[in-house]
């Protein structure tokens, strides 16, 4: 289970079908499937809605190079529509 940072932001509806990545120490996975960087890459190019809504969990122990790593694909498939859950 992933230790989640705290905020006090207001939470965002998310209507749609949802893209969620989540990242840990040692983990990564898409919709719950754990995969690798070379697998997220490959289905983050598959995306054909650039505007859709990721939503991405991070583990608060993450060293930060992963967490760079996880957003430049992101930008790299031109998908900015992101959004970062915490927990309250």
């Amino acid at each position: 289970m992933l230790d989640l940072p705290s905020s006090d932001a207001k939470e965002l509806s998310t209507k749609q079908i949802q893209t969620t990545i989540e990242l840990d120490k040692s983990s990564l996975a898409l919709n719950g499937d754990i995969i690798d960087f070379n697998e997220l890459e490959k289905r983050l190019k598959s995306i054909e809605n650039k505007n859709k809504s990721i939503i991405i969990r991070i583990d608060k122990q993450v060293v930060y190079d992963r967490v760079v790593q996880l957003l430049n694909l992101l930008q790299k498939n031109d998908l900015n529509n992101l959004a970062m859950v915490t927990k309250e």
